[in-house]
């Protein structure tokens, strides 16, 4: 008779993958510098007033419009462009979601090429990566 062989593990098969922990997530330099500069720009070139302008002078629907105009597809008026929206070099509609969008690959890139340490800056470095 054939002798059956058997493993021996050292450890018992897991079947559950382990969590990692996870420290909390940064966001990018670029995109918090962008983020926090959409008040103060304009939607497109047709627009007097930035957000913060508007807001500063109680155009409250002015502001709403420009951030509206500022980050999606559809204007005020009901209006729908997507071609000139989904057109990267085009910045008459959905200037503030392609400022964020460029932000974001120029991070890619940073983040590629050079190592910034952020983690050496005491307040900053908790939140920015």
């Amino acid at each position: 008779m054939a002798r059956r062989r058997t493993r021996s593990r050292a450890r018992p098969r897991s079947y559950f993958r382990r969590l990692r922990r996870r420290g909390t997530r940064k966001i990018p330099f670029e995109l918090a510098i962008t983020a926090g500069a959409i008040p103060f720009v304009k939607a497109n070139d047709g627009f007097t007033y930035t957000p913060l302008q508007a807001i500063q002078a109680g155009k409250y629907e002015d502001a709403m419009r420009s951030l509206m105009d500022g980050l999606t597809p559809i204007g005020w008026y009901g209006d729908v462009d997507i071609i000139r929206y989904l057109n990267p070099f085009d910045m008459s509609r959905g200037r503030y979601m392609k400022m964020l969008l460029y932000a974001g690959l120029a991070s890619k890139v940073r983040k590629r090429v050079v190592k910034i340490p952020f983690d050496r800056i005491p307040i900053v470095g908790r939140y920015v990566s």
